[in-house]
């Protein structure tokens, strides 16, 4: 146990300096370019903002890897609970249902340029939750999934939380989604595919769609009028399938 922490605390702290040392590199060499060759920072903003998002990914997410599995006899796991469509489905419809709540509840947010949108698409949708998933489940399975379902949840979700998010509200989304669903769905499942499609998924809808509800459905009555119609539809949806399968056995 002491051990895993070590080993766990160590590749966090590397992970931590070596991105963030980087980044600074990058920004140093926007402000130096600035200042020796004319290249104006807010002109090129959005290149500087991707590279620093590249830094986690492609540089900080390896070397965390490596020193993960570096001489760690412990084996990943091979064996895979199997789990119903039921258990997929249902998941699938509360995570809508919560979305469609603070959709419709949250005022809009001013809308993401196109730029942004894709960075959000290629980062925060598709490279990101293969990221965390890995670090956060896979790797940290072997070295604390003995400890039992509640501790593994609790150290994994806790650390993911606090340690990969800086915005309060990404955090508290974090908390929710790792204790409530992708911390017991590895647990159980040891399935890392089946968590990076569902934190994908969440991804999707809060950090993307939620933030652009005013390109979806404009300002005006119309949009909103569609949007609680949406909104009252994945409600009756998932109330309803949930009353209808809730006799079913369903596998965890």
């Amino acid at each position: 146990m002491k051990k895993s922490i070590l080993r766990l605390g160590i590749a966090i702290i590397i992970f931590k300096v070596l991105v963030m040392s980087i980044n600074l590199f990058i920004e140093n060499m926007a402000f130096f370019l600035q200042d020796q060759y004319n290249i104006s920072i807010d002109e090129n903003l959005h290149i500087y903002l991707t590279l620093f998002s590249c830094t986690s990914f492609f540089i900080g997410f390896p070397v965390y890897t490596f020193l993960m599995r570096y001489k760690n006899e412990k084996p990943l796991p091979t064996e895979r609970a199997k789990v119903s469509t039921q258990y997929l489905i249902i998941r699938l419809l509360v995570i809508l249902s919560i979305w469609a709540i603070l959709a419709v509840l949250l005022p809009p947010a001013d809308v993401m340029s196109f730029r942004s949108i894709v960075d959000t698409l290629v980062f925060t949708v598709i490279l990101y939750p293969i990221m965390e998933e890995v670090m956060w489940r896979e790797l940290l399975f072997p070295e604390f999934g003995e400890l039992g379902k509640n501790k593994f949840v609790a150290i994994t979700t806790i650390g993911w939380a606090f340690l990969m998010h800086n915005m309060p509200i990404n955090m508290m989304i974090a908390l929710v989604a790792g204790f409530l669903l992708l911390g017991p769905l590895y647990y159980k499942t040891q399935n890392i595919k089946l968590c990076i499609f569902f934190h994908s998924f969440i991804n999707l809808f809060f950090g993307l769609i939620l933030s652009n509800t005013k390109l979806f459905f404009g300002y005006q009555l119309f949009g909103i009028s569609t949007m609680m119609i949406i909104a009252i539809i994945i409600w009756v949806a998932t109330i309803a399938y949930y009353f209808t399968t809730r006799n079913k056995p369903v596998a965890e």
